[in-house]
């Protein structure tokens, strides 16, 4: 298949699945075909598991479980934030790495992972093919498509939302460290997991990783369109995307990630949550700018004072543009500290950015003072 080919038919796919994922559509979170309208796994008057389905939902936990059973018992949790694919694994890893930790040490709570889980049970089950594949999906693959597992993830939106709620009581019932991967687009749901949190005797860390609307949605479709061409090729080294395929994630759903164009729900959400409990020990803001881009931390809070005022914000930018004019002798902005004509302060030290009096070491040594500097919230 030539590169044109190769991309007509990624192009094809795409369009197919925008239509088959649409508000409404027939492999949508609330089609007839999501798991939880199966009448063989629910009773559809209750909403209520039969024995059966709940036998598969209990064995999917205690694989779960058993699959990390080193976990650390420090109530200790992070709580990741941000739009689909905005790049919170890579954060977490920095997290983990300045932690001094490993992920096997923490329960971590995904529920795109235990989509995974439901979506592998099916195909074991076969309801792959069948209650999971409405007529609109058997019709595409009868014409040479293939809809992967993942892209009708949706079906099994509900029962991963609850597997996920399940497993989290459950880790946070036996005090176990926890990482939370979630998107914290409803702030009163986060609000709520903070407050369980804290009732429990938890420290929390949220990072929140924000990016624009459309290098969300543009990382989005590189992640999915490279999982389905690995999967469609066979290339893909991991056996769980090979057999999978990519993720997709509906236009819909990353819209509603976005109050503006450039600033998304889940960082608001997880400024609210921040300041809404006292549990929070930190919050850091990470930002993407291109498709391609890595998140870059742009600001951290840490600590909390009685009155719950932060005790230090660190601003990495800022911080460095300020050392950089420090170097040199010269302020990026505003005036230097004493100038020609000043009186009355003899030979005090000043900051060289806002010329206020200087009084601890650190920043007599550095030129400015910790909020001027970008790591902290008063002078010293």
């Amino acid at each position: 298949m030539s590169d044109d080919e190769r991309e007509k038919q990624l192009t094809a796919h795409r369009a197919l699945l925008a239509e088959l994922t649409r508000p409404g559509g027939p492999i949508g979170a609330v089609a007839p075909a999501a798991s939880i309208k199966n009448p063989a796994w629910y009773r559809q008057t209750t909403g209520l598991a039969r024995a059966s389905r709940e036998n598969t939902l209990t064995g999917i936990l205690e694989r779960y479980r058993a699959n990390t059973p080193n976990v650390t018992r420090g109530k200790a949790a992070i709580l990741l934030a941000g739009p689909p694919g905005s790049g919170k694994s890579s954060v977490l890893t920095t997290l983990l790495e300045r932690e001094g930790t490993t992920a096997s040490e923490w329960r971590v709570l995904d529920a795109d992972s235990f989509k995974d889980h439901l979506l592998l049970e099916s195909i074991n089950d076969g309801s792959l093919g069948g209650h999971l594949s409405p007529d609109a999906v058997r019709n595409a693959e009868a014409h040479g498509e293939r809809i992967w597992p993942r892209e009708r993830a949706a079906l099994v939106h509900e029962e991963s939302s609850e597997l996920m709620k399940r497993a989290r009581a459950t880790a946070i019932a036996g005090g176990e460290n926890i990482i939370v991967d979630g998107t914290m687009s409803n702030a009163e749901s986060a609000k709520a997991l903070a407050a369980q949190l804290q009732q429990s005797g938890y420290s929390i860390k949220i990072a929140v990783v924000d990016a624009p609307r459309d290098v969300t949605a543009a990382r989005v479709d590189y992640r999915w369109a490279k999982g389905y061409r690995q999967a469609v090729d066979g290339t893909a080294e991991d056996p769980l995307d090979r057999r999978l395929g990519g993720r997709w994630v509906p236009e819909q759903v990353v819209d509603a990630m976005y109050e503006t164009p450039e600033s998304s729900v889940c960082r608001s959400s997880a400024l609210a949550v921040a300041e809404s409990s006292s549990a929070v020990t930190e919050l850091s803001i990470y930002r993407v700018e291109k498709a391609d881009g890595a998140p870059e931390l742009i600001e951290r809070r840490t600590g909390r004072r009685p009155d719950g005022r932060w005790k230090t914000i660190h601003r990495p930018d800022r911080a460095a543009r300020i050392a950089a004019a420090i170097a040199q002798e010269k302020p990026p902005t505003g005036r230097t500290g004493p100038q020609e004509g000043d009186s009355g302060d003899g030979g005090v030290a000043r900051c060289r950015v806002c010329g206020r009096p200087l009084r601890s070491a650190a920043s007599i040594a550095r030129g400015a003072g910790p909020t001027c500097a970008g790591e902290a919230t008063e002078h010293a």
